[in-house]
């Protein structure tokens, strides 16, 4: 996680002393232990917006759970006086999914002496599906191809080593190497 953005606004046609104050922001790497990772108060100006909350660096690091306790209003939270709610109109958790994109190679592990074959990127989507945006092709000897098919000419027997390098739209990398048998 590396940030979460609130709307402290009032909402479902409560008026705007419904909106959320005072808050506590607790984060969760199991879901079951929550350590408090920020607190904090909103103006009555921060309604109707998301606001940025930025908690300290080891509330962020690999969190999987997150809690908005919203602790007070800018009512007086009195029944009596018709403000009986804390509203939140809006809740957003931004972060950076870690991982590396998943290159594939699709086509045969063996290929006659003098014919060609076409080998495909099967690869659609990095983390988090962010689409791919760069293939590159290399193997020893050849330059370096970039698109989603790569044609080989099995001119000598051997092994060839074909290497699938992909990229996605937040520039993370995935490398496969495909072994290729040239058998007469």
């Amino acid at each position: 996680m590396t940030d979460i953005a609130v709307d402290p606004g009032a909402t479902c046609g409560d008026g705007p002393d419904a909106g959320t104050k005072q808050f506590v922001l607790q984060t969760s790497r199991d879901g079951k232990r929550f350590h408090r990772a920020k607190s904090g108060q909103f103006t009555i100006t921060d309604q109707g917006h998301l606001n940025r909350i930025i908690p300290a660096r080891a509330a962020r690091s690999k969190v999987r759970y997150v809690r908005l306790q919203a602790v007070s209003n800018f009512g007086n939270f009195d029944p009596t006086s018709g403000v009986r709610f804390i509203d939140v109109s809006e809740i957003a958790v931004h972060g950076i999914q870690v991982g590396r994109a998943h290159a594939v190679i699709s086509g045969p592990r063996r290929i006659r002496l003098g014919r060609t074959v076409t080998f495909t990127s099967r690869s659609s989507s990095g983390v988090g599906r962010s689409p791919i945006v760069r293939r590159s092709w290399s193997r020893a000897g050849a330059r370096t191809r970039h698109s989603t098919r790569y044609r080989l000419h099995a001119t000598r027997l051997g092994t060839i080593r074909l290497k699938l390098t992909v990229t996605d739209f937040r520039g993370r990398k995935g490398t496969v190497t495909k072994v290729i048998r040239v058998v007469p």
